[in-house]
């Protein structure tokens, strides 16, 4: 199974490995995010939705990302107050 899509990410942490959120099977085994060069904000990324601008992995216009996720990983974006940003994000599950 395969899941694109494109979540707008904000400055409320949401999590993006989420069934509910993507529209995709349950389970997924891997997810690549990439911020395109188009937007203007870095993203921060974390394992819960405490995440923040302070706390996350962060993620650069044009940068990206390959995660593999086991069963019961969530993976939460965010951007800084103010910033919004549309990124790409990949699903997959063996």
């Amino acid at each position: 199974m395969i899941r694109a899509y494109k979540p707008v990410i904000t400055a409320t942490a949401q999590e993006i490995s989420s069934t509910t959120a993507s529209g995709s099977a349950a389970n997924p085994t891997s997810i690549s995010i990439k911020n395109p060069s188009a937007n203007t904000g870095t993203i921060y990324l974390g394992g819960t939705n405490a995440v923040t601008s302070a706390t996350g992995f962060p993620i650069a216009p044009g940068e990206g990302m390959d995660i593999d996720l086991a069963g019961g990983d969530d993976v939460y974006a965010v951007c800084a107050t103010g910033l919004t940003a549309t990124v790409s994000v990949l699903l997959t599950r063996e």
